[in-house]
């Protein structure tokens, strides 16, 4: 792909389809439905004054790395807690590891999510999920 100046955009988008769909199949259908659940959550906040927009392929790439476990709990709610805490407490460090396997990755995986010239860095993620947190009023973090 070429942006409007001419510069290249290497995507994946195949290999983040086939990613996305094998997380889905994993979790039951609970991954799509999670990122939804995610996305407009985004959205109602943003239209309230909350928080601030937070890219929907951010979102996406936020619930890809979230364990397989915490989309198979009871209720909706407890799905979206252990997402929004899972994002939250792994995210606590500014810093990226320097163990490249606990790096977060983009749905492809063939990308990191937090890397030099991504619009968005680890506390832009942690925040939303701490104003996601707050907004639901799911207790304390």
């Amino acid at each position: 792909m070429f942006r409007t100046d001419g510069t290249e955009v290497i995507n994946y988008s195949a290999l983040q389809l086939a990613k996305g769909r094998a997380k889905n199949n994993n979790t039951n259908g609970a991954f799509k439905k999670t990122v939804r659940i995610l996305k407009r959550l985004e959205n109602v906040m943003v239209e309230g004054g909350y928080h601030r927009e937070v890219p929907s392929f951010l979102v996406e790439c936020l619930v890809y790395n979230c364990p397989d476990d915490h989309f198979g709990r009871s209720s909706w709610t407890s799905v979206v807690k252990g997402v929004l805490g899972h994002i939250y407490v792994s995210l606590a460090s500014e810093a990226e590891p320097i163990n490249q396997g606990k790096r977060w990755l983009e749905v492809s995986e063939a990308k990191y999510l937090f890397a030099d010239g991504k619009k968005w860095t680890r506390k832009d993620a942690r925040d939303f999920a701490y104003a996601g947190w707050n907004y639901l009023g799911l207790g304390k973090v």
